[in-house]
C-alpha cells in the first residue's frame, strides 16, 4: 500500500494536568495528511480551544505517513491561533527525525515554547512542569 493510501485521522482529547487549570490537549495524527482534511480538523481544534483553553498541547505525529502540499501553512496557522488563545507550550512526539525538524521550523517566531520528544511520558512531564 502506498503511504498516501493510509487512512488519515486527527483525534483530540483533553487530559487532566497535574494542577488546577493545567489540562493538556492531546492531538493524535495518523496516515497521510492532505490540506483539505487538515483544514477541516484544524477548524474543529480551534473550536475546542475556544471552549476550553488548555495549558499545553501534545501533538503525537508517530503514526503520520506523510504530508501533502499546503499542510505546513495550515499547521503554522493553527500554532499561531493556539498561541493567541493563550497556549504557551507545545510538545511534539515523533519517531522520525524529519517531523520534529519541520515542527521546529514551523514554530519560528511563535512566542511560545515547542519541544520535540521521542515518547509521550517525557512530553507530558515537560508540559506539566510549568504552564
Amino acid at each position: 500500500m502506498h503511504y498516501s493510501q493510509v487512512r488519515s485521522a486527527v483525534e483530540s482529547s483533553f487530559q487532566p494536568g497535574p494542577g488546577h487549570d493545567s489540562d493538556v490537549l492531546r492531538v493524535n495524527l495518523q496516515g497521510f495528511m492532505d490540506a483539505n482534511m487538515l483544514d477541516e480538523r484544524i477548524g474543529e481544534l480551534a473550536k475546542r480551544i475556544e471552549q476550553r483553553t488548555p495549558a499545553g498541547v501534545l501533538c503525537d505525529l508517530r503514526a503520520v505517513a506523510g504530508y501533502g502540499p499546503g499542510t505546513q501553512t495550515l499547521a503554522r496557522e493553527w500554532l499561531m491561533l493556539a498561541r493567541r488563545a493563550g497556549i504557551r507550550r507545545f510538545a511534539v512526539v515523533a519517531s522520525s527525525s524529519v517531523l520534529p525538524t519541520a515542527a521546529l521550523l514551523l514554530s519560528r517566531d511563535l512566542d511560545g515554547e515547542l519541544r520535540c520528544f521521542l515518547g509521550e511520558t517525557e512530553a507530558l512531564r515537560w508540559l506539566g512542569a510549568k504552564a
